[in-house]
């Protein structure tokens, strides 16, 4: 019980010579030079700078596009071949469309056609497999 006591008035004191929260914070106010006219000039930098930002994309050389070949692929089962070796299972790859290059109108004269861009000759891996055919 004494102990008790002892840590009551110990705990009252200690708290006596505190100073209240209130009194060491000091709210401020914003400084009076920034108003919403400030406010309204720095929106206006941000729009200005997004909009040179944007006439620069917009003078810049636009870069031709290739779209992609598409691609089947086809899986092959095991099977047994004429001189009765196995053949294990595999996928083959065959080009169903070949790839296109977008050009866009700003490469196009009035009254021209779109050119497609082709390759002079087939790349050597076609070669081989139309000769083995």
């Amino acid at each position: 019980m004494k102990k008790r006591v002892l840590a009551i008035a110990l705990f009252l004191t200690s708290c006596a010579g505190a100073v209240s929260k209130q009194e060491k914070v000091q709210l401020k106010d914003l400084p009076e030079t920034f108003t919403q006219k400030e406010e309204k000039q720095v929106e206006s930098l941000y729009q200005k700078e997004v909009q040179e930002r944007l006439f620069e994309l917009a003078r810049t050389i636009p870069t031709p596009l290739r779209v992609p070949d598409n691609i089947i692929r086809v899986f092959v089962l095991p099977y047994v071949d004429e001189k009765g070796n196995l053949v294990s299972q595999k996928y083959i790859f065959f080009r169903a469309e070949e790839g296109k290059w977008i050009l866009g109108d700003y490469l196009l004269k009035k009254g021209e056609p779109l050119k497609e861009l082709k390759p002079l000759e087939p790349a050597p891996e076609v070669k081989k497999f139309l000769e083995e055919k």
